[in-house]
């Protein structure tokens, strides 16, 4: 019996120990999409990297550590998602990680998903909060725009300009594929998690699709 094929894309501070966690549990086989390489910056919050991997492509070291550590197969794509190459990257997919850092890649990911009809998890951090959110292909669900509408017209926080504490984006790494997990199996679970790390505090709940995006049916 095959496995899901999960594509996750960006191996930050999210994708690194999402994809660590998806491929410990032995279910699924992974694409790993980036274009970055690892600097010494990265690596207090980018679990998969260590001091000898500075400088190196991160697609290939972490499908190096992922194998050589799990029995799971692991597609390297050394590529940035955008409206060009978004189709390439989806080929073949059947769950997404979203590791991005920014609204406009978050927001083309979750289009595409749901005109495809596939699951995705999504999360971003900022400081010592963070969330995670799986929508999927059930009517029930809402998705990423029935939660925030729309990217920021104006500047907003980035965790480049505000910073993250990385174990909160440990954390909601981890929540984003526990989430898939769950999906997989068919729980039924809330599918919107947030987390305060000042005061270890995590929430779970359900976001239902909003009238004026997919309770309309128009996303």
């Amino acid at each position: 019996m095959s496995v899901p094929r999960v594509l996750v894309v960006g191996l930050g501070g999210l994708g690194c120990p999402a994809s660590l966690a998806l491929a410990r549990s032995g279910n699924v086989a992974l694409r790993l999409i980036d274009d970055d390489i690892v600097s010494t910056s990265n690596l207090h919050r980018q679990i998969l990297f260590r001091d000898r991997d500075v400088g190196r492509r991160k697609v290939a070291v972490a499908a190096a550590t992922l194998r050589d550590s799990f029995d799971v197969e692991v597609e390297p794509v050394e590529m940035r998602v955008t409206p060009n190459t978004i189709d390439v990257a989806l080929d073949g997919i059947d769950a997404v990680v979203d590791g991005t850092d920014n609204h406009g890649s978050k927001f083309l990911l979750a289009d595409a998903c749901r005109q495809r009809k596939v699951p995705i998890a999504h999360a971003g951090v900022i400081g010592w909060e963070g969330w995670a959110l799986l929508t999927g292909s059930r009517e029930h669900e809402g998705c990423l725009r029935c939660l925030f509408e729309a990217p920021p017209s104006g500047p907003s926080a980035t965790c480049a300009t505000s910073g993250v504490i990385g174990s909160v984006v440990g954390t909601l790494g981890s929540a984003q594929a526990a989430l898939l997990l769950q999906f997989f199996d068919r729980e039924t679970r809330n599918n919107f998690v947030t987390y305060d790390g000042l005061r270890d505090r995590l929430r779970e709940r359900h976001v239902g699709p909003r009238d004026a995006c997919c309770g309309a049916r128009t996303c």
